[in-house]
């Protein structure tokens, strides 16, 4: 008897419910998953591991995309960010991010998302001091910090103009700095 974990969907309704207008599913054939969407300006997609209507696990080539992050440069982050407590903080230690995102953003009502549990003012984004991670360092609105790990995109560029990069969400890892 085959696993469920391992046991693959072969019922065909996440495909019919992508291509369902209506329904919240959308397939990304570069990561090759399906994904439940949410939101207004910036769409929020959440991966589907398992299909909801049968179990059997659903295909992604995620793991062939991204890097896994080694664990001396995770525990570098960890340590260089131990006693940061704010944004300031973090500049002081690590320098200026490559990138900075206020969360207008990403979505317009930040209750719209996640229940309105998070609360993130601005994203600042360092891509390119480790060589197999990257760190999202996320501002709240109280001036605390956390800050999330994740494995760099090592697939192919994708050759469509205005594709976006998938995220690499399995591997992230996040820190309360409060």
């Amino acid at each position: 008897m085959v696993d469920a974990a391992e046991r693959k969907c072969e019922c065909g309704y996440p495909e019919k419910w992508a291509k369902d207008p209506a329904f919240p599913v959308e397939y990304d054939p570069h990561v090759e998953e399906y994904q439940i969407v949410h939101g207004g300006k910036r769409r929020w997609r959440f991966i589907m591991r398992y299909c909801p209507w049968c179990g059997g696990r659903l295909r992604s080539n995620r793991d062939r995309l991204f890097t896994t992050p080694s664990e001396a440069e995770k525990q570098e982050v960890v340590s260089l960010l131990a006693g940061a407590k704010s944004v300031e903080d973090v500049f002081h230690i690590l320098g200026q991010p490559d990138q900075a995102h206020p969360w207008d953003d990403m979505d317009s009502d930040p209750a719209s998302c996640c229940g309105g549990e998070v609360r993130w003012v601005r994203d600042f984004k360092y891509l390119s001091r480790w060589t197999t991670l990257n760190v999202d360092i996320l501002e709240l609105a109280d001036g605390s910090i956390t800050f999330a790990i994740s494995g760099k995109y090592a697939g192919p560029r994708p050759a469509t103009p205005g594709h976006r990069e998938p995220r690499r969400r399995p591997w992230w890892k996040f820190w309360s700095k409060t």
